[in-house]
């Protein structure tokens, strides 16, 4: 009978641990603090105060949810979005529960574009964040400004830009010149979990 070869063993030995590994999925809980112009300041309270992410290999899930009050009528929003590069499709929602009417959906599905253009720019800056070192970047274009820290431990697809996987953002500060609407993410935890399949499914 032939021997199992030294190498062949360690292939067996290895094979758990990386299907463990390719079947887990990074969740991020962010906060998030908004800076609005004057005209604009009585949507702040409409604005989603924190977020969940969730990142795998070739997608990623946004998750947020919000109470806020109009016209004395309560309204609870909740949205996804989920972008799929495997599949190269974008989809998000959003639903608002609104007191004493009917629910409204609003859906959207589109082609997912890698952003080929953008590049991002080390600075000197370093900071630790949940113990963690992070280092500083800078990314602007005609669109917005963004800059903050982020972290090479961790694979983030899209996180800063479509399609490219730079990191991990654990603090984020986005500037929209055309809105002139400041968006702040900071961090508040990180936890790899088993990956749900299902959080990356786009119907069309």
């Amino acid at each position: 009978m032939e021997k199992i070869k030294p190498r062949l063993i360690l292939i067996f030995i290895c094979l758990p641990i990386i299907v463990f590994t390719q079947q887990q999925q990074l969740k991020v809980d962010y906060s998030a603090e908004y800076k609005l112009p004057l005209l604009k300041r009585m949507l702040k309270s409409t604005l989603p105060k924190s977020f969940t992410v969730y990142y795998t290999k070739n997608a990623n899930r946004v998750e947020f949810e919000n109470d806020f009050n109009i016209l004395g009528k309560n309204i609870k929003m909740s949205g996804n979005e989920v972008n799929n590069y495997a599949l190269k499709k974008t989809n998000s929602s959003i639903k608002f529960l609104i007191e004493n009417d009917q629910d409204t959906i609003e859906q959207k599905l589109d082609t997912l574009i890698t952003d080929t253009t953008s590049i991002i720019s080390y600075t000197s800056e370093e900071k630790i964040i949940l113990d963690i070192k992070c280092i500083g970047f800078v990314m602007e274009n005609d669109e917005s400004k963004t800059e903050g820290f982020l972290t090479t431990e961790f694979s983030a697809i899209g996180a800063i830009i479509k399609g490219k996987d730079y990191g991990l953002p654990m603090y984020l500060k986005e500037y929209q010149k055309k809105e002139k609407i400041t968006q702040t993410l900071k961090i508040i935890s990180i936890q790899k979990e088993p990956i749900k399949e299902s959080y990356y499914i786009i119907n069309e």
